[in-house]
């Protein structure tokens, strides 16, 4: 159903279902679409009120300056009992809200929650547009996220949310401590938003979280207030029945007064025990400016007999990632009867006069653990005291540093920092000799064996999972262009965890290697997006060859069908263990490694040297891409006659990270 009116109410219907709304009918298009229309209803606070909008591509998408509209009281992606799946969609949301705003989904009035569930996709999708309320509603058992901001993931929250976007990018809670007792369980929190503004807490439980840690909001069990003080913080508490806790983790929302809401939050387990916390050990650290590290320590309390996990991220306050320090994005893990654990955030040296600056990091999405006090936790870099006249990266030494930060995601080993500086300097001033041995010296960080067997390897894993992107470019003339389909902040995450604590030559470094690519393809294979491809249903046959499809290489049969065994002869590829060790059998494949080498070796210079997508500002298109693979190829691999290192360690992209 299109709708472009204003002030109409649509009750009563089944769309994409037979007519008595039991079966799905696979409607190829919108259930409802409201096409710049204001002020409607879709729905109902009654039960007569009702639609049953499953079986569509989307169920519900309010776009084109949609405005004051309300949804309500419906069932989105379920048969007419609410109970039982249909579904919409493949990869697509129940409700789709673009380019709209002002709308409210669900709300505090009785029947006024609608049932979001079984979507194949997000629950809830806010692409643009702001003060899209989003209230009462029970979300639950959809693929990906219960609602989604900017529709690219989970958002990380901003110091004071004075970020924009979709609903403002509102940050969401964080549930810290839940404590049962005899007939009411105590939930206590935290908000992080713009300061000293009154938000409405609206808390859940669930059966699970989804794939990203976050939650969804199956059963509505409260709601309260908290207002931000004047440095953005605000705590709140909410008392609730026990017998309303239906489920095995809690999650929040927060709504601003404009109605702007959040994604969920991290789920929060219920019945561990307050004492169980994970939190940094302290709220500030502080650093001199230098190519350098600081370590932070995370400490784990309470009963630690089982294994945790907490996620972690860096973002900017003062100081920028391009030019101050490397963003640490991951995942720690804590092993049965581990308290401690420490994180070394990467600090870059520059040669501008910037004063004091900073940055946060955040944890979240616990298992198995609560968050404790502080989970944010400021890094404070204090400017060098006087700067040099040149720019720091035609030090040796800082610029050998500097490699180690962008390509290794780690401090230097000193064995390592003096070898390389050397063969710089052993070129005294012979100006020739410098900028040939500066490409050697830059490009040997990417021909590492480090690096091979974890950026490389990372991006091996996307293409055989995923494929490629594609894009426009212009040279010669314009053209559709392949490129890898790896992100740099997907890339940067999954290359600091398969690289943590591995330094080549250097204790069991092998054995750590191993370890940390077998956790991390058996991680991988669990995310939503790689699911939606590969389905557990799929044979190990069908499995492997869509990978080995997707590579465009060619194994060998006995590389092939290693793959393959690793499902023990199953009929399904349900084994998780075994669909991560056949993934990253084909992403090992030799065949496939060189194949890909010429087109890995170009986005690295996008990603080690510019800190970006190849495709963004100053960019336009993969057109620079292109070109340079283009010259690759042309100058079988050499780099140096290609002169592609070059150009990008001349370019004042590159050197305006680090001086003017």
């Amino acid at each position: 159903m299109i709708l472009l009116a204003d002030t109409c109410q649509v009750k009563g219907n089944f769309f994409g279902t037979n007519g008595t709304g039991t079966a799905a009918i696979k409607n190829g298009s919108y259930g409802v679409l409201v096409n710049g229309g204001d002020n409607n209803t879709i729905g109902g606070t009654t039960a007569a009120d009702r639609n049953v909008i499953s079986g569509n591509v989307t169920g519900v998408a309010l776009v084109s300056g949609a405005t004051g509209n309300a949804v309500e009281g419906n069932f989105i992606g379920t048969d007419v009992s609410g109970t039982n799946g249909l579904g919409n969609g493949s990869s697509s949301p129940g409700i789709e809200i673009d380019d709209s705003s002002n709308n409210s989904i669900g709300g505090t009035a009785a029947g006024a929650r609608n049932v979001i569930a079984f979507n194949q996709g997000r629950g809830i999708t806010v692409k643009s547009g702001t003060g899209n309320a989003i209230l009462g509603n029970s979300i639950f058992s959809n693929t990906d996220l219960g609602i989604d901001l900017d529709n690219d993931g989970p958002t990380l929250n901003e110091n004071c949310d004075a970020d924009t976007g979709a609903n403002n990018k509102q940050n969401f809670p964080t549930i810290t401590t839940i404590t049962p007792g005899a007939t009411n369980t105590t939930i206590n929190g935290t908000l992080n938003a713009a300061a000293n503004t009154q938000y409405r807490i609206e808390v859940f439980v669930n059966s699970s979280c989804d794939p990203s840690g976050n939650g969804e909001g199956q059963v509505f069990v409260g709601s309260t207030n908290v207002t931000t003080d004047g440095s953005c913080n605000g705590t709140f508490q909410l008392i609730v029945p026990n017998a309303s806790l239906t489920g095995t983790v809690a999650t929040a929302t927060a709504t601003d007064p404009a109605g702007n809401t959040s994604e969920f939050s991290s789920c929060a387990p219920l019945g561990i025990p307050i004492t169980n916390v994970v939190q940094f050990s302290a709220s500030n650290y502080n650093v001199t400016e230098a190519c350098t590290g600081v370590t932070l320590t995370i400490n784990r309390s309470g009963d630690t007999s089982g294994a945790a996990t907490v996620k972690y991220a860096t973002q900017d306050v003062t100081a920028g990632e391009r030019r101050d320090y490397i963003s640490a994005i991951g995942t720690l893990s804590f092993a049965p009867g581990e308290n401690s654990k420490n994180l070394v955030v990467l600090i870059n040296d520059d040669s501008y006069v910037e004063g004091t600056e900073s940055l946060a990091i955040t944890l979240s999405n616990p298992t198995s653990v609560n968050l404790g006090t502080p989970i944010t936790a400021t890094v404070t870099i204090a400017d060098n005291a006087a700067e040099p006249a040149t720019n720091v990266i035609d030090d040796p030494q800082t610029y050998v540093c500097q490699h180690y930060h962008d390509f290794l995601n780690r401090e230097p080993d000193p064995g390592g920092l003096a070898f390389w500086t050397n063969e710089i300097t052993s070129c005294g001033g012979n100006q020739s000799c410098l900028d040939v041995k500066r490409i050697n010296v830059s490009a040997a960080f990417f021909l590492s064996t480090e690096f091979q067997q974890t950026g490389y390897l990372v991006e091996r894993i996307y293409k055989a999972s995923f494929g490629d992107a594609t894009g426009v470019s212009t040279f010669p003339s314009n053209h559709v262009v392949t490129a890898p389909i790896v992100r740099f902040r997907d890339f940067l995450a999954d290359t600091q965890e398969i690289g943590r604590g591995v330094i080549v030559g250097q204790g069991t470094w092998e054995l750590q290697l191993d370890t940390n690519k077998s956790n991390f393809t058996a991680a991988f294979v669990q995310r939503g997006p790689f699911i939606t491809a590969f389905p557990t249903s799929m044979t190990p046959t069908e499995f492997v060859d869509q990978l080995i499809q997707r590579t465009q290489a060619s194994p060998t049969s006995a590389e092939r069908n290693a793959a393959i065994n690793e499902f023990g002869g199953s009929a399904d590829t349900s084994n998780i263990a075994a669909r991560g060790r056949a993934l990253r059998k084909v992403a090992e494949v030799a065949s496939f490694s060189n194949q890909e080498f010429n087109r890995a070796f170009v986005l690295m210079q996008y990603f080690g040297y510019l800190r970006r997508n190849p495709n963004v500002v100053p960019d336009l298109d993969y057109t620079g891409y292109d070109f340079w693979l283009t010259k690759l190829i042309q100058f079988n691999g050499n780099f140096t006659n290609a002169e592609m290192v070059k150009a990008f360690i001349l370019s004042g992209e590159y050197r305006q990270r680090f001086g003017p």
